[in-house]
């Protein structure tokens, strides 16, 4: 074959330009233009290595960052408007995506439309959820957020629901709306219904769930084979925990108005017991690999990398650039991985500069007006917004200098600063740190702040220290309910002083009315509680310290709250009702024994199984038959309240 001289690269032998397409949240506006991550830098490495093998930026390496909280039916659309800026500047007939995550469906959603013009030879999807992540489910139900960096996203989207007039993340998700959030939901059954003691899988997608039309017509027959267009590669990250996963959750009727309309997973508000109502697979950390994998969508390549969700783009760099070019590359770019992140806010009047312990400054110019950034990796939102934030990946420790200038406006303002810090025992869930900094400040008026970072803490010290709290009692562990817990915490403040101080308990969300600092944990609930302090020292410096505690009971408990009811409290109002509920609970107990030895027996397993589950059978009768006499009773012979008690002493010792 013959080509014009004026050609000098063979166009069947020269790879088709690279577009990368960020996930959600992967793409941020700056000055008016779009940059792709700027803030955890997911596609710094690959954009690298691409350059490294010969791509060269803008003439044959693009990304298409894109405004993620719209549709990513109206994201393709643009999409189909860069391929062809694409097109006209290189004269070349198509080009090979490489797309992350959401940013896989949003290639989808252009490939199998009406307007596809034919122009993208090779699909790579990383990671992307084709069948939707169950993860998102929290965000679409409740504006919460689950993973690593959860903390850092809640308070940007918070901060951006309040920029945008918005009451909270929830009301800003559904009614602005951020449609993505919706698009990203599964479009399969998963969500468990708590009934009696287990969990019942709900099988009625898209009945009873949050529905997401958007992918149930992607992944449609139709619109699936339209994918036979391109050659299509999926990567899929596996991490090597059956339980890395977030796949569904164990889910409670809720009586929120707006929140968790189709179930509220079991303690999602009590993190030490979070994990009882979700449920755990295979995957990447944030995609499951059943979703990831999606077999009914055919692909003409498949690759499992042992990799998480944010570094598969990393992990990835050399498969990806063999499957596009036929070459393996011999090197890849690895900078390392953002473990932290120091974030800091603030809301009018003011503007804002940080410096770091090096002196380097990001954040607004207040000679010139107009921003700097000399710190590496960090990301400035802008002045012109009246909430204004910065990021810091990995942060050295030492003293950051927070400066602020008041606007035209002036008055009150707020500084928020936390150090959110990948946690090493728990993956999923970042250790977090953080102060707040109030102040007034007059129209063009500088102040300085001084903050220090120092491994997974961050402080506020102006001239004194935030106040000490020590709690003595409760203790994070067990107590059965027939103990007498005593409230015991100290404040202090050894430079200005305590200026007030104030504790509470919470159940389940809610503050629980005890006032006194002795409890007689008989007349209380069974369950899980948090026991918070705060104080405030007379330089207004604030702190806050919680210890959580459950109250469980058992046979021997319960014995005793019958003798505390009888005799202390008379609470149990006849002898007879007293000999009655004591008898009833030796038998009990024997019974328990009983079956704990026939566990322990040398009995073949068969036969063991049997006697256990008649014992466990015949127990369960017993605590049956006791809460009809209790309520039967009720209140000749106990009291009300003590009765309730009883009732869920005797439920929970069920489970013993």
């Amino acid at each position: 074959m013959l080509f014009d001289p004026w050609i000098k690269e063979d166009p069947l032998q020269t790879p088709d330009p690279v577009i990368i397409i960020p996930g959600i949240m992967g793409s941020w506006k700056k000055d008016g233009a779009w940059q792709i991550d700027p803030i955890f830098h997911t596609y710094d490495d690959l954009y690298a290595e691409f350059a490294a093998n010969g791509y060269v930026p803008e003439e044959d390496l693009f990304t298409f960052p894109y405004e993620w909280r719209d549709s990513n039916k109206v994201n393709a659309v643009e999409l189909k408007a860069k391929i062809q800026e694409i097109k006209n500047k290189t004269d070349r007939p198509k080009v090979d995506i490489v797309a992350h995550s959401m940013g896989g469906l949003l290639a989808r959603e252009y490939i199998e439309s009406n307007y596809y013009q034919n122009d993208v030879d090779q699909l790579i999807t990383i990671g992307t959820p084709h069948l939707g992540a169950p993860k998102d489910y929290v965000t679409w139900e409740a504006g919460e957020f689950l993973g690593l960096w959860s903390p850092l996203l809640k308070r940007i989207t918070a901060l951006e629901a309040l920029e945008n007039g918005y009451s909270d993340i929830f009301s800003y998700i559904h009614k602005r709306p951020i449609v993505s959030v919706e698009e990203l939901l599964p479009v399969y059954d998963y969500l468990y219904d708590e009934v009696g003691n287990d969990f019942v899988l709900r099988n009625s997608y898209p009945d009873n769930y949050p529905r997401n039309e958007f992918l149930e017509n992607l992944n449609s027959a139709n619109n699936v084979e339209l994918l036979k267009n391109v050659e299509f590669t999926k990567i899929i990250g596996k991490i090597d925990d059956i339980k890395s996963t977030v796949i569904g959750f164990n889910v409670v009727k809720d009586d929120g108005v707006n929140y968790w309309i189709h179930g509220y997973p079991k303690y999602f508000n009590v993190p030490v017991f979070r994990d009882i109502g979700i449920r755990r697979n295979s995957g990447d950390e944030t995609v499951p690999f059943y979703s990831a994998e999606a077999t009914e969508i055919p692909a003409n390549k498949i690759i499992y990398l042992e990799s998480e969700h944010n570094e598969l783009p990393t992990d990835a760099q050399k498969d990806i650039l063999e499957t596009l070019t036929g070459i393996r590359p011999n090197t890849e770019v690895k900078h390392g991985l953002i473990h932290n992140i120091l974030f800091v806010a603030v809301y009018s009047p003011a503007d804002i500069q940080i410096q770091s312990p090096q002196g380097e400054k990001v954040g607004k110019n207040f000679e010139t007006g107009e921003e700097l950034n000399e710190i590496e990796g960090a990301y400035y939102s802008g002045f012109d917004t009246n909430t204004e934030f910065i990021t810091i990946p990995n942060p050295q420790d030492g003293e950051y200098k927070i400066i602020t200038q008041g606007t035209e406006e002036g008055g009150d303002y707020t500084i928020e600063v936390a150090k959110i810090t990948e946690n090493e025992e728990d993956l999923d869930n970042a250790k977090e740190s953080s102060v707040t900094i109030e102040g007034n400040i007059q129209t063009d008026e500088l102040k300085e702040a001084k903050i220090n970072v120092k491994q997974d803490q961050v402080t506020y010290n102006p001239d004194i220290a935030s106040p000490t709290i020590t709690i003595s009692s409760p203790e994070e562990k067990d107590y059965t309910n027939d103990e007498v817990l005593t409230i015991d915490y100290k404040a202090e403040d050894l430079e200005s002083g305590i200026a007030s101080e104030k504790w509470q308990v919470e159940k389940d969300g809610q503050i629980i009315d005890w006032q006194e600092k002795s409890i007689d944990l008989s007349l209380e609930h069974l369950g899980s509680y948090v026991f918070k302090v705060s104080a405030t020292d007379k330089a207004e410096n604030p702190a806050d310290k919680e210890v959580r505690f459950r109250i469980i009971t058992n046979l021997n408990a319960i014995q005793n709250n019958l003798n505390h009811y009888y005799f202390d409290l008379g609470l149990i109002k006849k002898e007879i009702a007293y000999k009655y509920l004591s008898r009833k609970l030796e038998n009990l107990e024997k019974l328990f024994d009983l079956l704990e030895k026939t566990k322990n027996s040398r009995l073949k397993p068969k036969p063991k199984q049997a006697a256990a589950e008649t014992l466990e059978r015949i127990i369960n009768a017993k605590i049956d038959c006791l809460i009809r006499q209790i309520n039967r009773k009720t209140p000749e012979w106990i009291d009300q309240k003590v009765a309730d008690l009883l009732i869920e002493d005797l439920n929970n010792i069920r489970n013993l």
